[in-house]
């Protein structure tokens, strides 16, 4: 008996790789942008500046600004990479069958 690749159906479970991608990246994205968000809506300044140990600004306001910029950069990345993804994954399960 000879199985070949293209006579065996893959599995409905299937995604493509962006997808996945995608996903992780908008779980790990949209906390992210939650979290900055609330630490610069508290902040007092939206910077922080350190040297040889004189600090001014507010560091909440200024790693807030880190988290939320870095947070609303992964959810678009990840919704795109979603998106290209689910459209790959929908187009190889139409050729299958």
């Amino acid at each position: 008996m000879n199985l070949s690749a293209a006579s065996a159906k893959p599995s409905k479970k299937y995604r493509h790789p962006l997808e996945k991608v995608g996903k992780t990246l908008v779980f790990i994205g949209l906390p992210l942008t939650a979290i900055g968000a609330i630490m610069v809506s508290d902040a007092d300044a939206l910077y922080y500046n350190c040297v040889n140990g004189d600090c001014e600004g507010d560091p909440r306001g200024g790693f807030g600004v880190v988290f939320l910029s870095h947070g609303i950069g992964l959810s678009i990345t990840g919704l795109a990479l979603w998106s290209t993804g689910s459209n790959k994954t929908k187009a190889r399960r139409s050729q299958v069958q």
